[in-house]
């Protein structure tokens, strides 16, 4: 988990902590994923004169962007089913492909 264990344990605390906890586990995970694709990344690349790796971040990007409109789906009835769950684990594994694919198709043979 790393530097996502936090994260985990904070939403899983608002969870069982009261009848709004999804609501605020939700807002969560939403705003710390937008907070770090946004402001610490600016922030770094406005620090550094390093360039930016570009198909990465619209990679990255993208996923974010998947995942916050399967959050919008998952969420339109108010209920997870257990497919739904299936379906983030799911598009994490995709995630994790593609990094794992890019990482190794760009490594000088």
């Amino acid at each position: 988990l790393g530097n996502g264990a936090g994260d985990v344990a904070s939403v899983i605390a608002a969870t069982v902590a009261s009848n709004q906890g999804s609501q605020m586990a939700v807002g969560e995970v939403l705003g710390s994923s937008l907070f770090v694709s946004c402001a610490i990344l600016g922030l770094v690349t406005l620090s550094t004169s390093v360039p930016a790796v570009t198909h990465d971040l619209i990679r990255d990007l993208c996923f974010l962007l998947a995942a916050v409109l399967w959050v919008l789906w998952v969420l339109h009835d108010s209920y997870i089913t257990m497919w739904e769950a299936l379906g983030f684990v799911l598009l994490y594994l995709a995630y994790l492909a593609f990094v794992l694919n890019s990482h190794f198709a760009l490594r000088p043979t």
